[in-house]
Formats: C-alpha cells, sequence, structure tokens
C-alpha cells in the first residue's frame, strides 16, 4: 500500500514542483540574501561545448528553486539533527550566534600595492581599517576544531598590515576587549553593531587627532547654523550631547541578517538594532546626497519593514553620497569647557573625509557627523571613476578605508581603485 501511494505522491509533487518553476515569474534579486540571483543562462554551442551553460543551468536551477527558502530551512534542520556544524558557510557557534566561515584569499598584497599606489597619488592623509570578523572576535564561541579559521584571517590581516605603506588601525583587541562587556557583532548577520562601529571609530578618531590637525587644541567641535553665536547655553548642552553622549535607540527587534538568511530558520530568533539617536532639529540640518543630488535619508525607516534592515544606515550602499550640514559655519566651534556666561568660540577648520568602504561603514559614518565638514562616501563596487582624482580636485583632507575581511579578499572594487 505504501509503495503505491509513493508511486503515485512523488510524480504528483514532481509535477507541482515543475509546474511552479515555470509559472512563477523569476526573481532578480534576493532580498533574504541580500544578493543578485542567477540569471537564466544563454543556450549556444559555444556554451554547451565549453560546458558552462550546464554549471549555469545548475546555478539558475539552484537560485530559482520554487520555495527556495522553505528548502533552506529544511536542509538546516536536518544538517543539525546529523549533527553538522558548518552548513552552507556558516557556523553554528555557541550562545546561538551564526558565524561566517573565513576562507584566505591570497589577496592581501595585491590589495595593499593598490592602496599605496593610491596614497601616492594624492594629497590627504590615508587610513586603512581592516575590520577582523565575528570568527576572530567570537572565536570562543566557534565549534571545537573550527579555530584556525580565525588564525588563517589573522596571518591576512598581518600579511595585509606589513605590505601597507598608509596608516592602519589595529581593531582585534580593542574590539576583543570590548566584546567581553557589550555585543559587538549581531547574532544573525556579519555586520558589527554600533559598539564596535564606536570603538572602531573612537581609534580613528585618536590617530587623527594626533597627527595635529588645525584643530587639535578643541577637545569637542560643535558646529552650527549661522546662529550659533546668540543659541542658549541650555539648548547648546542638548544639541552637542546629542553628538558625543551616543544616546542610543531602539528601531527594531525583528533583526534576522545575511547569515540567518543563509541557513534558514532554525529557531535562534532575532536580533535587535539600536541606532544613535539624532533629534527632529539636527535631522533637518543633514544633507545626505547622491552624485545626482537625490537626497536619502540618514536613516531610513522604511528599510526596517525589508528583508534587508541593516539598509536603515544611510539607505544601504550607494556608489556616491556626500554628507554635510546644510547651512552650516566651518568655523565657528565652542568648546566643551566653556562655563557659565558668554559662549567661547574659536576659528578652526574642520577637516574633509572620503571614505572607500564596504557596508560595514554604514553604521558608523553617523558617528563621524560631528567631526568634519563634509564626508564622502565611496563604494568602488559600484564607483568607476578616478577616486585620487576626485581627491585632489576636491580638497579632501584624510581618505579612509573601511572593509570587514570577509569582503576584503573577495571585493574587487577595492582592486579597481586608481
Amino acid at each position: 500500500m505504501h509503495k503505491k501511494i509513493n508511486a503515485i505522491l512523488i510524480p504528483v509533487i514532481m509535477i507541482a514542483l515543475l509546474g511552479a518553476f515555470v509559472l512563477l515569474p523569476p526573481k532578480d534579486f534576493s532580498e533574504r540574501e541580500n544578493r543578485y540571483l542567477a540569471p537564466a543562462p544563454k543556450l549556444s554551442i559555444g556554451t554547451v561545448t565549453d560546458g558552462s551553460f550546464m554549471e549555469d543551468i545548475a546555478d539558475y536551477v539552484s537560485d530559482h528553486f520554487p520555495f527556495r527558502d522553505f528548502w533552506i530551512g529544511v536542509n538546516t534542520r536536518v544538517g543539525l539533527m546529523r549533527g553538522k556544524t558548518l552548513i552552507n558557510g556558516v557556523y553554528f557557534a555557541d550562545d546561538d550566534y551564526l558565524i561566517e566561515k573565513y576562507e584566505p584569499s591570497g589577496n592581501m598584497k595585491k590589495i595593499a600595492t593598490v592602496v599605496n599606489n593610491f596614497a601616492d597619488k594624492v594629497d590627504a592623509k590615508v587610513t586603512f581599517m581592516a575590520v577582523p570578523t565575528s570568527v576572530v572576535i567570537n572565536r570562543d564561541r566557534l565549534p571545537a576544531g573550527t579555530e584556525g579559521d580565525a588564525d588563517a584571517q589573522l596571518e591576512e590581516l598581518k600579511e595585509l598590515y606589513d605590505a601597507l605603506d598608509c596608516y592602519t588601525i589595529e581593531l582585534t583587541e580593542l574590539l576583543t576587549k570590548r566584546n567581553n562587556s557589550g555585543q559587538v557583532f549581531y547574532r544573525l548577520d556579519h555586520h558589527w553593531t554600533n559598539t564596535g562601529a564606536l570603538a572602531a571609530y573612537g581609534e580613528y578618531y585618536k590617530l587623527m587627532r594626533s597627527l595635529g590637525d588645525p584643530v587639535s587644541a578643541v577637545e569637542k567641535r560643535y558646529k552650527h547654523q549661522e546662529w550659533a553665536a546668540t543659541i542658549s547655553p541650555g539648548l547648546l548642552s542638548d544639541t552637542r550631547d546629542m553628538f558625543y553622549s551616543h544616546t542610543y535607540k531602539e528601531v527594531s527587534d525583528t533583526f534576522r541578517g545575511t547569515l540567518f538568511n543563509k541557513v534558514g530558520e532554525c529557531g535562534l530568533g532575532c536580533d535587535t538594532i539600536t541606532s544613535l539617536y539624532l533629534g527632529p532639529m539636527f535631522l533637518e540640518m543633514i544633507s545626505c546626497r547622491t552624485e545626482d543630488g537625490t537626497q536619502v535619508p540618514l536613516f531610513d525607516d522604511s528599510k526596517l519593514e525589508t528583508a534587508d534592515q541593516y539598509a536603515y544606515f544611510l539607505s544601504g550602499n550607494h556608489p556616491f553620497l556626500t554628507i554635510s550640514y546644510e547651512g552650516a559655519v566651518e568655523t565657528i566651534y565652542i568648546s566643551k569647557d566653556t562655563g557659565p556666561g558668554p559662549l567661547e568660540m574659536q576659528e578652526a577648520i574642520l577637516p574633509d573625509i572620503l571614505i572607500v568602504k564596504d557596508s560595514f561603514a554604514n553604521c558608523m559614518i553617523p558617528l563621524m557627523l560631528g567631526d568634519y565638514a563634509s564626508i564622502t562616501v565611496l563604494d568602488p563596487r559600484y564607483y568607476g571613476d578616478s577616486i585620487s582624482s576626485y581627491v585632489n580636485e576636491n580638497g579632501i583632507d584624510e581618505v579612509l578605508f573601511v572593509y570587514n575581511m570577509n569582503t576584503l579578499g573577495t571585493d574587487l572594487g577595492i582592486r579597481r581603485i586608481k
């Protein structure tokens, strides 16, 4: 009886899946996985003879298989029942952490050569911030016997920094220490949290100030509208605290990031996203524009309704952004040590910075707003013009590269920088 049922049921399921595959509209982009899906392969004599058609058709079927997200979750649960700790490139670690496996790229010296050549062309201070990923910072949570991933990443990080001629920011010890008292990486996503981003920016800030920029004598600088000279001390205190006390608010408690999307539903719950709080007055003063002048939100609430909630920061990745205060006066700064009485002002010029980055920088950039006259953000994966020419033609004072180690080795954009 069971054999007869199976003989009928299995063909019915196969026909249903085939029908769904044919009838359901194909998608170009997966929001859950935050990546473009394989396109339909082109059939030709050349693609058949060289074998690429069969490889491409396999990728296409895998990416567009009906109810793919459901089957990913089923595969993960079966794997966990069988005792697997690595599924689809993701480790299932202690404390319900998902940690991305690290694969050495062997590209560190090539990347260093590109960055060194770029630094030689620009009249700016160039700094590289390579962010060790969760596989290093949370190595104590990794499954037994997989700690070699962390060692491999640290070896490549050392190789990169040894080959770079520009300034570098070493974060491994700092982030590991911060991770003991706070959450530096999300559990279900590969990005760092605001805790990690703030610690990293603090290291960069200290380095730049130690080099003696024009405003190094002013411990904290506050840039305002032209009426800064007459603003009341009470209001000044409120507004400056928005930048420098780093007050945060919870914006989502349903965050399931890229690593979750790789393994599907597996009972690990959700993450919480917190964000720097800036009052309505400051948000109205901030200009965040793309290359064609389109205004985009610094914090995009609409992204919290999508599968890619991390795009809340800067409204996701853009080829080019400029961020500044509309109508701000670049030469008025107010010392934090000013007591009761007249406001003390000091004339100085805030630097302009250009950030070459992957998405790790997106949640760090809002923390930098009080320290720069303008912040230019470039993603070389999508920006094809000469970055060195832009730096020199626009008088940029600082260039900061921000890349996580997993992205860095395979990122083609950084190797096109000129």
